[in-house]
């Protein structure tokens, strides 16, 4: 009995840690195909980046940190992170007043970039 229990339970471990694999795997799909796009829109995403900024709102702040993050690893892969870096510091000085964007983007890890450039 108790080792037919501990099987049940090693199996449905195992199922779980399939599922979670998958699904990180499915977001680091998803997230390397925005990265695309961003590289193809250029400039012009961090337009996009201000205009959901400036909406002021919940949806618009995690959308426009989900894009900060997939900028930060763009700039990784071109080895542009100093520049990526300095632009940060500007948008976060920029919009320091919205608080609960700033929030988000120190839950996100996109912030001390003002330290590494110190």
């Amino acid at each position: 009995m108790r080792v037919v229990a501990e099987e049940r339970q090693r199996a449905a471990a195992e199922a779980k840690e399939k599922a979670r694999q998958r699904v990180a795997r499915e977001r680091a799909s998803a997230q390397l195909t925005r990265v695309g796009s961003l590289r193809q829109r250029g400039e012009r995403a961090w337009g996009d980046l201000e205009d959901l900024i400036n909406q002021r709102n919940a949806s618009a702040y995690e959308k426009a940190t989900e894009m900060l993050g997939d900028l930060a690893m763009l700039a990784k892969m071109d080895e542009a992170a100093a520049a990526f870096d300095r632009r940060l510091v500007r948008l976060r000085a920029s919009h320091g007043a919205k608080r609960k964007f700033i929030e988000r983007l120190d839950a996100a890890g996109l912030g001390g970039a003002e330290e590494r450039l110190a």
